[in-house]
């Protein structure tokens, strides 16, 4: 079972994860627990998430999410690659029909355009990070070299 200290560990982790794919010029990200931002979000109920770096709406971004148990957020298609790491809980994703269950420490990496559907059983609250790449560059963006 991990305890505040393990978490805050892979949480510092990540953070300067974050740091690194902002972009090496970029100056690092340092942030304590107790400084981090919740806000509740509409799906699942009672969900709250709390941004660690990057636009969410369009750029290289991730968010730590915190969810109640018996939670679920279904049929999710994202233009993204979608990476997720497990911090508390047992997290279940389904995709094509194949359920898998997370505990702690446990990381699925979601192609972007794959349905899925991701959960929180019922053995109690999930915490894990939500990483969105980059998106793909629009196709006129692209050029042959």
């Amino acid at each position: 079972m991990l305890n505040r200290h393990t978490i805050t560990s892979a949480m510092a982790s990540l953070l300067l994860l974050g740091a690194t794919i902002a972009g090496a010029g970029d100056a690092p990200t340092l942030l304590k627990a107790k400084d981090l931002r919740w806000t509740g979000v509409a799906e699942p109920a009672g969900a709250k998430q709390a941004p660690l770096w990057g636009d969410n709406g369009s750029g290289d971004s991730a968010v730590l999410v915190s969810w109640q148990f018996n939670s679920k957020l279904a049929d999710v298609v994202r233009a993204r690659d979608t990476h997720i790491f497990v911090l508390t809980g047992t997290f279940t994703l389904e995709i094509g029909g194949r359920n898998t269950e997370f505990g702690p420490g446990g990381f699925a990496i979601i192609p972007r355009d794959t349905k899925h559907t991701m959960g929180c059983e019922a053995a109690g609250e999930c915490t894990f990070l939500l990483h969105l790449s980059q998106p793909p560059a629009p196709a006129a963006e692209i050029s042959s070299r």
